[in-house]
C-alpha cells in the first residue's frame, strides 16, 4: 500500500523500498497539483487543491518536502541542451567530473552536501546525457539489458547480500585484497544472476501485459 516510513516500518530488512513510498505519493501529489492550478473548473480545482493538502499534512515531512528533490529530475525530464555535439560532449565530462565531487563530498560532510545539492547538481548534468550517444553494439545491449533489470535488481539486492554476509561471513570482514576483491566479485555476480532469473520469471512480461490489459480496456 506504499505506506512503508508513512504508517508501517520497511519489510524485513529491504530498507531500500522506502523510496517505493515517495515515489508513489510524488506521483499521486503533482497531478493534484497540476489539477489544482491549472483546472478550469473551479470546484474541481478546489477538490484537488484540498486533497493535495490534506496529503501533505498526513505525510512525514521529510517525504513531503523532497517532493522538491524530485521536481529537480521532472525539470531535467523535461529540459533540452541544445549546444551543439561538442559542447554537449564537454558537459557530459564536465558535470561527471563536478558531480562525482559532489556525491563525494556528501559522505564527507553530509550536513553541508545534502540530498538536495547531490539533487540539483545531478538534475543540473542530467539534460546533457539525453541523446545519442556513439557506443560499439555489446555496450548498448549490455545497457539495454542492466536497465530492463534495474527494477528488480533494486527490489531484491538487499536481502540478497544481507543473507550471503550474514550466512555466508557471518560478521567477518575482508581485506582490500585478491581475496577480498574475489569475494566482492563473486557477491557482485551472484546478486545480478539471481536478479535476472527474479526480472526472467516476473518481470520480463510486464510491457505484453499491459499491453493485453489495453487492449481488453481500449
Amino acid at each position: 500500500m506504499f505506506l512503508q516510513t508513512v504508517a508501517v516500518p520497511v519489510f524485513g530488512t529491504n530498507s531500500p523500498l522506502w523510496s517505493l513510498a515517495n515515489e508513489f505519493w510524488y506521483y499521486v501529489l503533482f497531478p493534484l497539483l497540476c489539477w489544482a492550478v491549472a483546472w478550469k473548473r473551479p470546484m474541481r480545482a478546489m477538490a484537488a487543491a484540498g486533497l493535495c493538502g490534506f496529503l501533505l499534512w498526513w505525510l512525514p515531512g521529510g517525504l513531503a518536502a523532497k517532493m522538491g528533490i524530485w521536481l529537480f529530475g521532472t525539470a531535467a525530464g523535461n529540459g533540452c541542451f541544445d549546444a551543439g555535439c561538442r559542447g554537449r560532449f564537454i558537459w557530459r565530462l564536465l558535470g561527471a567530473g563536478i558531480f562525482a565531487l559532489v556525491l563525494a563530498g556528501s559522505k564527507w560532510r553530509p550536513q553541508e552536501i545534502n540530498d538536495w545539492v547531490v539533487g540539483g547538481v545531478f538534475a543540473l548534468w542530467l539534460p546533457a546525457l539525453s541523446g545519442r550517444w556513439s557506443a560499439p553494439e555489446w555496450l548498448r545491449r549490455m545497457a539495454k539489458g542492466l536497465a530492463e533489470i534495474s527494477y528488480t535488481l533494486y527490489v531484491v539486492h538487499f536481502p540478497l547480500l544481507f543473507l550471503a554476509v550474514t550466512a555466508g561471513l557471518q560478521g567477518r570482514q575482508w581485506l582490500p585484497d585478491g581475496m577480498g576483491l574475489g569475494i566482492y566479485t563473486a557477491f557482485l555476480a551472484g546478486t545480478v544472476a539471481v536478479s535476472v532469473g527474479w526480472w526472467w520469471c516476473f518481470e520480463k512480461r510486464t510491457e505484453s501485459v499491459r499491453a493485453w490489459v489495453q487492449r481488453q480496456w481500449g
